[in-house]
């Protein structure tokens, strides 16, 4: 049931991920802090890109911890493993393995850790059942989804403004750029109680940060918007010429991509 993720992967796919490690990694390591990361636990890292956090998680857990870190993509695995220093590769067990199938695992995990992976598949509800499956009596789950909507330019900017995307879509019919703002209430059919939501939403300041923008919403997704028909050559041509000279233009405040960071606890 692996369903294909819309931007590149592996090394050629670095770029939009560096954007992300760098607007959301801090809050995601308070976050996993707040709600008990420690020495010792068994952590799952579910849709772990090229693991800068799966590291993080690593240090955390020590020698007597243990760390699965997968993803759906052997692309992806192989990169996240080239750049794992020395010092954790025994404490991370790196898999291909799909968020649909994670029984096929045969581990029960004390911290289940999955950011920007349930906006990317058709079914999150079947994804969050298999999640709470697999955490044991009273663990914890650390979700962190986006919600697209709520970009936005100051001064308002065509190319980088509000969308209006549905918030909830029929599970199984297609993706959910906004599921974070649901996804409280998707755990509420599951055996965890969500215990905390925060929405957090960075601004892109830096020149360098807001030239990976660029790289993330035209180049490393023009595959997938032009082959998928969301957008002929030429459109995407002057999406990229649009958003371009927004960027490049240090007088308009863009605000990224919000996400809601939440947890849950597992239901003794």
């Amino acid at each position: 049931m692996t369903e294909k993720y819309c931007f590149t992967v592996g090394d050629d796919g670095q770029k939009s991920l560096d954007l992300l490690d760098i607007t959301f990694n801090d809050q995601s390591k308070y976050f996993l802090n707040k709600h008990g990361l420690q020495q010792g636990m068994s952590v799952l890292d579910i849709g772990c890109g090229l693991g800068a956090m799966t590291q993080f998680i690593a240090e955390m857990v020590g020698d007597t911890g243990s760390v699965v870190a997968i993803d759906n993509s052997e692309n992806q695995i192989k990169a996240a493993k080239h750049r794992c220093p020395e010092h954790l590769q025994a404490r991370i067990n790196w898999q291909v393995a799909d968020v649909y199938d994670l029984e096929k695992l045969e581990k029960r995990f004390d911290l289940i850790y999955c950011r920007f992976v349930l906006h990317h598949i058709h079914k999150p509800r079947l994804a969050l059942s298999q999640i709470a499956k697999i955490l044991k009596p009273d663990g914890i789950y650390i979700g962190i989804e986006g919600i697209v909507n709520n970009v936005f330019s100051i001064p308002d900017n065509a190319a980088w403004r509000s969308n209006n995307f549905p918030i909830e879509v029929e599970e199984g019919t297609g993706r959910n750029g906004n599921i974070g703002k649901i996804l409280p209430t998707l755990i509420r059919g599951t055996t965890m109680n969500c215990i905390d939501a925060v929405i957090y939403q960075p601004m892109l300041l830096s020149s360098s940060i807001r030239q990976l923008l660029l790289v993330g919403e035209c180049f490393e997704s023009k595959q997938h918007q032009i082959e998928g028909g969301h957008l002929t050559e030429t459109e995407w041509q002057k999406k990229y010429d649009d958003l371009k000279a927004c960027i490049d233009d240090e007088s308009i405040l863009i605000g990224f991509y919000a996400a809601n960071f939440t947890a849950s606890r597992k239901v003794k």
